[in-house]
Formats: C-alpha cells, structure tokens, sequence
C-alpha cells in the first residue's frame, strides 16, 4: 500500500463500519469499492466474503458500537466506566 493511501484507505473503510445501521453500510461499502477496487480489490472481496460475520455490531446500540470501536478509551456508558472486554462482554449477552 502506498503511503497516500495508507491515510486514505482506513479512512475510508471507516464510513463502512461506523454507519448507523447495515443497509447504510453496505451503501458505504459499494461506495468503497468504487473508490478502492481497483487497487486493492483483495480487501473488497474479504469485506464482501465476510459480510455477516463484520456486520454483526450493527444488532447493537449505537453506544456499545462506539465503545468497541475506542479501545483507547475508558467512555462514560449510563454513568459507569465500561473498559472494551466488558463492551464485548455485553454485546455476547
């Protein structure tokens, strides 16, 4: 990958799995793909191979969502501090 693309790329992959919901994802995906196919048409069809499997979180809150996705973080949830373990802890209940 070159070093444009390695700002770029995640960047974009970004609008996929922080949409508000799976339909808007897969409409970011087809709009990633036609950006970044042609270079990385690997990364596309993984995304695509795998759909059920990495769209999974979209059956959850928003919240519990963003805490996934900031593993750097400790973010307030209902007033607790919830570290990302516990995150994934409730989203397998």
């Amino acid at each position: 990958m070159g070093w444009k693309d390695k700002k770029a790329f995640p960047k974009d992959m970004k609008e996929v799995y922080t949409a508000p919901n799976k339909e808007a994802a897969a409409a970011a995906l087809e709009d990633f793909a036609e950006k970044w196919e042609s270079k990385y048409s690997y990364a596309i069809k993984s995304w695509r191979d795998n759909w059920d499997e990495l769209t999974v979180f979209f059956d959850y809150p928003v919240e519990i969502r963003n805490l996934y996705h900031q593993p750097d973080r400790k973010p307030q949830w209902k007033g607790q501090k919830i570290h990302q373990k516990q995150a994934v802890l409730l989203m397998r209940q």
